[in-house]
């Protein structure tokens, strides 16, 4: 659902459930759940800081499992953030 709402064009709807899913703390699914919580705050334009400190953290997390894809997708969006920081 969270990836639904942030293709539909609703990245504010996908970070309050993405919000409640970190809550739940599940160690399996934290990383992903991170980096598409930093994706989705990226997309809505709010809170820049959060979504920069969720990319590290999920880039972290995903280099410590050796998930390739993982580690991959949040290096592109760190230097996502930084680009759009730097207009």
């Amino acid at each position: 659902r969270r990836e639904l709402s942030i293709a539909r064009g609703v990245p504010a709807e996908a970070a309050r459930h993405l919000d409640r899913a970190l809550a739940l703390d599940s160690p399996e699914w934290k990383s992903e759940i991170q980096l598409t919580l930093a994706e989705a705050l990226r997309r809505s334009g709010h809170d820049r800081p959060r979504a920069r400190a969720l990319a590290e953290e999920a880039r972290a997390g995903f280099e410590r499992a050796r998930h390739r894809p993982g580690l991959d997708r949040a290096t592109r969006l760190l230097g996502e953030l930084g680009r759009d920081g730097a207009k």
